[in-house]
Order: C-alpha cells, then sequence, then structure tokens
C-alpha cells in the first residue's frame, strides 16, 4: 500500500509540474514572439483602470485588484492611439502623466502592453517554469524516499 501511495504522489508531482513548465514555456514563447514582432514606442499614461481579476496561475477562488494603464501614443502616420495595456499588474505600473516604453502589435496598435513591471509579456512566465521543476523535484524525492526505504534498507513496504 505504502509503494502504491509512493508513485501515485510521484506521478501526481510530475504531471502537475510538467503542466506547470509547458504553461510557463507556452507563455514565454507567446510572450517573445509577440515582443518580436511588436514596435517599441514611447507611450504617455493617460489613465489608470482598476479590475478584479482572477489570478492566472492556479484555481484559486480569491481575485485580485489589479491596474491596467491606458496609454496614449502617436503612430507613423500621425494617428493618436488609445489603448488599455493588455495586462495588469498589482501594484499599478506606471503613474498617469509617466512617459513609458510599450510594444504594441504591428496589425493591431490597440494590442498594446507596457515593457516594465509584471506588466511586460511573460513576467510571470518564469515562475510558472520555476515552480514546475519545484513540484517535479518534489516527486523525485518521494521516488527517492521510497527506494531508500525498499530497495537500500530492506523494509518490507
Amino acid at each position: 500500500m505504502f509503494t502504491l501511495v509512493c508513485l501515485v504522489a510521484a506521478a501526481g508531482c510530475f504531471g502537475c509540474g510538467g503542466w506547470f513548465v509547458f504553461r510557463g514555456r507556452r507563455g514565454r514563447a507567446a510572450a517573445d514572439d509577440f515582443l518580436r514582432h511588436g514596435i517599441v514606442i514611447p507611450a504617455r499614461v493617460v489613465e489608470m483602470r482598476s479590475r478584479f481579476v482572477e489570478p492566472s496561475f492556479h484555481r484559486e477562488t480569491s481575485t485580485r485588484l489589479s491596474y491596467f494603464p491606458v496609454v496614449e501614443f502617436a503612430l507613423g502616420d500621425g494617428r493618436i492611439v488609445q489603448a488599455e495595456s493588455m495586462s495588469g499588474a498589482t501594484p499599478a505600473p506606471a503613474k498617469v502623466g509617466e512617459t513609458v516604453d510599450v510594444v504594441f502589435h504591428r496589425d493591431d496598435p490597440t494590442r498594446v502592453s507596457l515593457l516594465t513591471s509584471m506588466a511586460r509579456p511573460g513576467a510571470v512566465s518564469w515562475a510558472h517554469q520555476v515552480l514546475g521543476v519545484v513540484i517535479c523535484c518534489f516527486g523525485g524525492v518521494v521516488i527517492a524516499f521510497w527506494a531508500l526505504l525498499k530497495l537500500v534498507l530492506g523494509v518490507p513496504i
């Protein structure tokens, strides 16, 4: 029975950890693509919107207040664009009136994101990957503990 519990726990850790690593790598790849193909330009923060959002990395029921800057910038053809950042952050990533660097999608200038703090595209992807590796390592510890008891010490499990 102990063997079964250890194997199920380890498999759960590897599965959960692998999911976090996969999610972090996928988020990082999408952010890198957006940054690589986007256009970087200075913009002025004209408004700060706040709303409660669900946490993106777990199924917790609590929400948190996030701040989404609204920025204004001029395109090369003279058009003025005003858009809300696609990602928010807590605390607010900028102050109203501040000039910040943003990246926007070349085909849709309203798809914009700040290049600072936790509002930067892919900012939390590294955390998903680290958490995934830690969880997988815990699964390895469970297997090592089982192997120590069963194979090295000869404990009848």
